[in-house]
């Protein structure tokens, strides 16, 4: 048995306003039953200060990395909870009663599943909207599961599984996509019906909103699609070619709808599925 029932892992680089919301929401939490990591990529604004300041921290990195989830990997190596979340700067959790929630849930679950998964809240123009599994999926949620990842600060990891796999730290925005891929047929998923965070919109994984952010979001999912679908190198090749113009079509959506309205239709379409 761990020290800690949870290690959250936060990373963070150059957004002290997004930190001190993270950290005051984790502060906040009943249940302390838990270790903070906080990871910073030598940030230049005053997010050093910040962490050097909390009282809640329990192991910081302050040094410079090779991205998202190189920053992931180091904090997960300090990891000692039971059950790992990634809770990143910006991100808050909905409620002080999430941990405790969360905590009570795992302990009473009779089979012990190795990923505990809940709801993200998104406040998108003074609208709140949940990203949930749908109600229709409830019955099967692993046959949800099979086509459908579940938002990454949701996600309670159990350590044994980090002990085999860590994030690609060459993926730029898709590292989550590809370690669920990597999981899935090997480990036990338990959804539960609790919300878990308020998620930030404006990480590069929700939306890219660049040509270059587009160009590689289709380029690291073709790599992903490739890898696990095991398909020949021609119809990786041939398949690369729908994947792209499919993304060029989002994010010219993107600009015609704005951002916020886009991701709503986005949301509802893939809540019907």
């Amino acid at each position: 048995m761990s020290n800690y029932f949870f290690s959250i892992i936060t990373i963070n680089f150059n957004n002290d306003n997004g930190l001190i919301k993270t950290l005051e929401s984790i502060k906040d939490q009943s249940c302390n039953d838990y270790q903070l990591v906080v990871v910073d990529g030598n940030s230049r604004d005053e997010s050093k200060k910040i962490i050097n300041n909390s009282d809640i921290i329990s192991k910081k990195i302050i040094e410079d990395d090779e991205g998202i989830y190189d920053a992931l990997n180091k904090g997960i190596g300090q990891a000692e909870g039971d059950y790992i979340l990634a809770l990143n700067s910006g991100d808050v959790f909905v409620d002080i009663q999430v941990l405790y929630k969360t905590k009570k849930n795992i302990i009473d679950d009779n089979k012990n599943h190795d990923i505990y998964f809940g709801n993200a809240t998104i406040k998108i123009e003074n609208k709140i909207t949940n990203w949930k599994v749908p109600q229709k999926n409830l019955i099967n949620t692993d046959k949800w599961i099979e086509n459908h990842n579940p938002c990454h600060q949701t996600a309670f990891i159990h350590k044994k599984i980090y002990k085999e796999y860590n994030y690609n730290k060459y993926f730029q925005i898709l590292g989550d996509s590809d370690f669920w891929h990597k999981v899935k047929n090997k480990y036990t998923f338990k959804y539960l019906d609790l919300d878990i965070v308020y998620y930030d919109l404006e990480g590069i994984s929700s939306l890219p909103s660049s040509l270059k952010q587009t160009l590689q979001y289709a380029y690291e999912e073709f790599l992903i699609k490739g890898l696990y679908k095991k398909q020949t190198p021609y119809k990786i090749w041939l398949n690369s070619i729908p994947i792209l113009l499919k993304h060029l079509i989002k994010l010219l959506a993107r600009k015609i709808l704005g951002r916020n309205f886009y991701f709503l239709l986005l949301k509802k379409y893939n809540q019907n599925k």
